[in-house]
């Protein structure tokens, strides 16, 4: 799927204006994949590559051009109407766009000028979801039997059909096979860099060794198999490593993997769109409680990169391995996202860290109070329980992001 942009005009036009107007369209659309050059007439539609799985951003440069707008439609994939303030733009395309809407065509009229930021993030949205068909989803494991809403086979179907995300089923012995391959003195050498940073450790070093000698593991299978995103059912690992897979997690997603927790299919599918729009690692979390206008994120990993600090700790629930005790800065502005595949819908929270202090010895290890005003519907209209966190306020994009995935905005 390619993003490109298609100035069009009628054959009636100034010619100096219309070239001064494609300049300006130029600058304001640079992130898109192609250019084509003007189109006036119905017969230069049928010359120029235009492809069916295109994003076609189009620049209605003056009035009388609705039937080339039809015409490129049924050659692209999704129409966007780029108009401005003259000649006539925007009459010709809230006409065009009726008709494209009444045909059932995907398509959407971007009212900005000169095209900026609300263009740049459309643009950027359907790059971001055209990537996810180059995606494996590596499951090892199985998800964890709790999982009841956020697993199964119907939501890794709906995932292959929709979007082409494709699966690659790893067992856990062979995690655990590669564990026991690992060389002890190299794990060593990087546990000591890690405890190095941390400024408090609250578990031997034996522990932190372990923990990454399952890192490397790891991260040599998805390397063997080509897998940039992966979610583990964590919990049987503790039983037969007598480790966690927080501190990997962490690890992974700060050495640009996308790593989820618990074999959460949907939570993963969040971390990798959040990752391909912004650049940046999310943090995976339970919602621990609610209270009013704020609720809890907690778990006991997060990206390293993350925190502006750190403590190694031991997992909360197991007591066991090491788990992430993140401190994150207060007034952050954040962004909360969850896709839910089974509705079809996604939900993006806006909000505020009003504490990033871990405070309470009863909950997963990094805990983040968030002052939105979206908190109550996280009870009262659940879609499943992880939801990933970014740094940023990203509403508008992920705006764009659930119309270019056909999903319902919660």
């Amino acid at each position: 799927m390619r993003t490109v942009f298609i100035p069009v005009a009628s054959p009636l036009h100034d010619e100096k204006a219309v070239q001064e107007l494609i300049h300006q369209y130029r600058e304001g659309v640079k992130d898109v994949d192609s250019f084509t050059p003007l189109i006036a007439s119905e017969e230069e539609v049928q010359s120029v590559n235009i492809r069916q799985d295109d994003v076609a951003l189009i620049g209605v440069l003056t009035g009388g051009t609705e039937h080339l707008i039809l015409a490129i439609a049924k050659r692209a994939h999704t129409i966007a109407l780029l108009p401005h303030p003259t000649q006539n733009s925007l009459p010709a395309s809230i006409e065009a766009q009726s008709r494209l809407s009444l045909s059932g065509y995907s398509s959407v009229i971007i009212k900005e000028w000169p095209p900026k930021d609300s263009v740049r993030s459309y643009v950027k949205a359907w790059k971001a979801v055209s990537s996810l068909k180059n995606y494996v989803f590596g499951l090892l494991g199985r998800p964890s039997p709790w999982l009841v809403y956020s697993s199964g086979y119907d939501i890794e179907k709906e995932l292959e059909e929709r979007l082409g995300i494709s699966f690659k089923f790893i067992s856990l012995n062979e995690v655990y096979r590669q564990y026991r391959l690992i060389d002890e003195d190299e794990a060593r050498e990087l546990a000591v860099q890690i405890t190095s940073r941390a400024v408090d450790v609250e578990v031997p070093m034996n522990e932190v060794i372990k923990s990454v000698k399952l890192y490397l593991a790891i991260k040599k299978i998805l390397e063997k198999e080509g897998i940039k995103a992966f979610t583990i059912r964590c919990f049987d690992i503790i039983k037969s490593l007598d480790t966690t897979a927080c501190l990997p997690l962490a690890l992974l997603n700060s050495k640009g993997f996308v790593a989820g927790c618990e074999g959460d299919v949907p939570a993963l599918l969040s971390m990798v769109v959040l990752k391909e729009l912004t650049g940046k690692p999310g943090f995976m979390g339970n919602i621990a409680w609610v209270k009013k206008n704020r609720f809890l994120l907690a778990h006991c990993t997060v990206p390293l990169d993350l925190p502006t600090k750190y403590k190694l700790r031991t997992h909360f629930e197991s007591g066991r391995g090491v788990g992430i005790s993140g401190i994150i800065e207060e007034g952050v502005k954040v962004t909360l996202v969850r896709i839910d595949p089974l509705t079809q819908s996604m939900r993006v929270v806006k909000g505020k860290v009003i504490s990033g202090f871990p405070q309470s010895n009863q909950h997963c290890r990094t805990q983040l109070w968030i002052e939105s005003s979206d908190s109550i519907k996280l009870v009262t209209e659940p879609i499943g329980n992880h939801y990933v966190l970014i740094y940023g306020d990203y509403y508008e994009v992920l705006k764009w992001v659930a119309e270019a995935m056909d999903l319902y905005l919660l």
